[in-house]
């Protein structure tokens, strides 16, 4: 079945019968959300009004409701309709984290990745970083000192850092996501809890270093050298200048690439 071009407040939507109608429908009320520039609050149309200008059926109207809602996009209230709600910030981070698991990525993938994200925003950081950010930065590395065997504990401060590292760049689309890339490099964590601590101690307090000396470069330098290491530590394949170049064995530490 076909469905004609419908307008919402003059602009035209096109719904073209290549997937479920009900991701079409909610694709579409997404971009009139943007197009409209709507914010928390605001009102859609009815779901009477939405059949009427997609040509839909209700029942793919209230699909499409039902996903927007399970994103935490919209929610529905008596009396009021069909609202746009404040973005929840967690539920976005589990739902994209849960997708980036099930798209089963490579240790090897998510180290590439992470090293291209961090170095790559050094320069943003080292010239935007506020006195905040760099006490809390060096806040996480004073707990990962005194972690001592608490591996946990390590860990979330050690993706603290990071966290606030990404926010330090002060770029809204990174920062909106700093969550999300939080927990997308805790996942190439898990191999590493018998690597040297003292050492991962170290190399944080050197970044910061370079970031108080607004040294982009050198703190680009040194994260990449303690990702490479940290990545081999995990028994991933090893970058080489920030990209894949061979695999290793699984001890991660042979042909002396660690200490690179």
């Amino acid at each position: 079945m076909g469905y004609r071009f419908r307008k919402v407040e003059g602009e035209a939507l096109n719904i073209i019968n290549k997937q479920p109608i009900y991701e079409l429908v909610a694709r579409e009320i997404k971009d009139y959300i943007i197009r409209n520039n709507l914010g928390p609050g605001d009102r859609l149309p009815t779901e009477k009004e939405l059949c009427e200008q997609f040509g839909v059926s209700r029942t793919s109207i209230r699909e499409a409701v039902k996903s927007l809602q399970s994103l935490g996009i919209i929610e529905t209230k008596q009396k009021e309709g069909i609202v746009l709600r404040n973005l929840d910030a967690d539920a976005l981070v589990d739902y994209l984290t849960f997708g980036l698991q099930f798209s089963e990525p490579t240790v090897l993938d998510l180290f590439e990745a992470r090293c291209l994200v961090e170095t790559g925003i050094m320069p943003l950081v080292a010239d935007r970083a506020t006195a905040e950010d760099i006490d809390d930065m060096a806040g996480a590395i004073e707990t990962m000192e005194n972690a001592g065997d608490d591996w946990e504990v390590h860990v979330r401060a050690d993706a603290e850092f990071h966290r606030v590292l990404i926010r330090a760049s002060k770029n809204k689309a990174l920062s909106a996501f700093a969550d999300v890339i939080a927990k997308f490099f805790e996942m190439t964590r898990s191999g590493a809890s018998s690597t040297d601590r003292p050492r991962v101690v170290r190399e944080h307090r050197e970044i910061l270093q370079a970031i108080r000396e607004k040294d982009p470069c050198k703190a680009a330098e040194i994260l990449r050298r303690h990702l490479q290491w940290y990545q081999a530590a995990s028994g991933a394949g090893y970058m080489e200048n920030g990209h894949p170049e061979k695999e290793i064995e699984n001890n991660g530490l042979a042909n002396g690439k660690a200490e690179q």
